[in-house]
Parts: C-alpha cells; sequence; structure tokens
C-alpha cells in the first residue's frame, strides 16, 4: 500500500509539473531594456532656469536640480504683483551659462496706487515695473480728461494682482446743437463773429421782449454736455444783453448772460436727457438782441454721438 501510494503521488506531482512547465514555456520571453547611464563630467555646463513666478521653496530646489549649488543663491525682497514670497525677478537671466552666484527678488506685498489724475499709458508702465499685467479699456466719462483713468480693477489701496484693468477716458465725440432734430427752432445758424474771434458753427437766438423765447431740440439721451461759447455778436447794438437757461427735460443745468464785447463759456450738464431747451430772454435795453452760441454742440461717446446724428 505504501509503494502504491508513492507511485499515485509521483505520478500526480509529475503531471502538475509538467502543466506548469508548459504553461511558462507558453508564456512571452522578458524583454531586456538597457539604459546608458551618462559618464560623469566634472566640468559639465550648468544652465540657469527661470524660475520667475515659483515660490521659494520651489525655486531654490529647481536650481539645485539644475546643478546650482544651494550656498551660490541669496535672496532680496522688493514689492510686486502676485503672490506674497513668490519669485519677481531673478539674477543671471535663464540660459545664462554657469552662473557663479544668482539672487532672487522676492514680492512683498503691493498695493493699487491712487488712480486720480493719473495718466493711463503712464500708471500702465508703473504697473507693468510690479510684474502686473494691464489691459486697458476705453470709456467715455463727462468731464474727465482723455487719457487719464477713470476706474481700475482693483481699486486704489487693494492688494495689486498679476492682472490689472485700467478704464481710460477716451476723447468722445461731439454733434453741433444745429444739425439736431428741432422741436420748436428759430434759431439762425451760420459763422458769427463774438469779441473779435469767428465761431463758424453758431446759432443766434432772438431774446423775447416781452417772455422769454424757447428753443428745443432731441437729444435721445444719448449727450452728456452742452458746450458753447456764448456772447453778443460784434456787429449787433453794442448795449443789448440776454440772458441764456438751458434746461435739460425741464430741469434748469445752467444759465448765463450773453453780452457784447465779451464772452462766456457754456457747459451745461445734460446726461440722460430726451429734450434740451435754450430759453433766452432780454436784460434791459429797448432793443431785442439775439444772444450767439458760438459752436454750440452737444458731447458724448463716440457710440453716442453715431446714435445722435440717425435722424
Amino acid at each position: 500500500m505504501t509503494v502504491v501510494a508513492l507511485v499515485g503521488a509521483g505520478t500526480t506531482l509529475g503531471y502538475y509539473a509538467q502543466n506548469e512547465w508548459a504553461s511558462r514555456q507558453s508564456l512571452p520571453a522578458p524583454t531586456i531594456i538597457t539604459a546608458p547611464v551618462p559618464a560623469y563630467q566634472e566640468n559639465a555646463e550648468v544652465l540657469m532656469p527661470d524660475v520667475r513666478g515659483l515660490d521659494e521653496a520651489a525655486a531654490r530646489q529647481l536650481l539645485i536640480d539644475a546643478g546650482i549649488p544651494a550656498g551660490d543663491v541669496t535672496t532680496t525682497t522688493e514689492p510686486a504683483a502676485g503672490a506674497e514670497g513668490s519669485v519677481f525677478d531673478q539674477s543671471p537671466a535663464s540660459g545664462t551659462a554657469n552662473p557663479e552666484g544668482v539672487q532672487l527678488v522676492l514680492a512683498a506685498e503691493a498695493r493699487m496706487p491712487d488712480i486720480a489724475n493719473m495718466n493711463g499709458q503712464q500708471l500702465s508702465v508703473e504697473l507693468q515695473k510690479l510684474g502686473a499685467q494691464v489691459e486697458i479699456q476705453q470709456r467715455y466719462q463727462a468731464g474727465a480728461t482723455a487719457g487719464n483713468v477713470v476706474a481700475s480693477t482693483p481699486a486704489t489701496g487693494e492688494p495689486l494682482p498679476d492682472e490689472v484693468i485700467l478704464v481710460v477716458a477716451e476723447p468722445g465725440s461731439s454733434v453741433y446743437l444745429g444739425n439736431l432734430d428741432a422741436v420748436s427752432s428759430g434759431c439762425s445758424t451760420g459763422a458769427v463773429s463774438l469779441n473779435g474771434k469767428d465761431f463758424q458753427n453758431s446759432l443766434s437766438c432772438t431774446a423775447g421782449s416781452r417772455e422769454a423765447n424757447k428753443y428745443e431740440w432731441v437729444t435721445k439721451r444719448a449727450a452728456d454736455q452742452l458746450t458753447a461759447t456764448v456772447g453778443i455778436a460784434d456787429d449787433e447794438d453794442a448795449d443789448g444783453r440776454a440772458k441764456v437757461d438751458i434746461f435739460a427735460d425741464g430741469r434748469l443745468v445752467s444759465s448765463v448772460v450773453a453780452a457784447y464785447g465779451t464772452t462766456v463759456p457754456l457747459n451745461a450738464p445734460i446726461s440722460g436727457a430726451l429734450r434740451i431747451s435754450v430759453v433766452v430772454s432780454e436784460v434791459g435795453g429797448e432793443d431785442t438782441p439775439q444772444a450767439v452760441l458760438g459752436d454750440a454742440r452737444v458731447v458724448g461717446s463716440t457710440d453716442a454721438m453715431a446714435r445722435i446724428r440717425e435722424n
């Protein structure tokens, strides 16, 4: 029985061993890949990497990986845009071979400067020196000097990010008042001399002797300002005087007196008005004078003035 058992066990083991060997023979042969190991070069060239924008720890590790000893790296700090502690500048520049020393300039917190009365181009240059990318947008704003900053993102005093938006006042455009749709206007148009100066696109509006005369135009809520030089024509009565009142949708917004031998500027705010009215009344004297609005025009954004021209 013992012999029979051994023979049976041997047969079984032989069967499994044979199957295992066949299974291994059916597997694909392993592939051996040989990777060359570069030989150590004592005087190998080291190139300075670009570490700008990285935090200090990441920048130092990249420099070490490039072959620059940690002891050769020094740091300073300057106010700059972006994350505090990130690398704002480096010396030498990236690509420099075998740098003998590396200086990293780390960003300290910088804040958005005061934009009041700042020229957009000048402020943009200053912000770019601090590492910010600047986008300039244009917008018309009544009373603002063309080219000056009227708004910004971020606002004055806020931390300076990597990207800044400056909104700059555009020059805008204008349309002569005489070219607008008139609701009621008996004013004559043409060139007039006021105090020795010629105004080619003027309105001469007669003052009412007993009650004021009213002249009205449609402005379509498109204009922001009415400008003119007001006076009495040089070839009129030297004693003539007239009061000129400007109304925006019935609201008095400006008032001046026209007199002979002198001129007065008219700058009336009319933002949002559908109509503007010029009301002229006599001031003393027996004659009925004509008040002249030299080069009278409405002013607004370029797009708005394009709309107002669509009569």
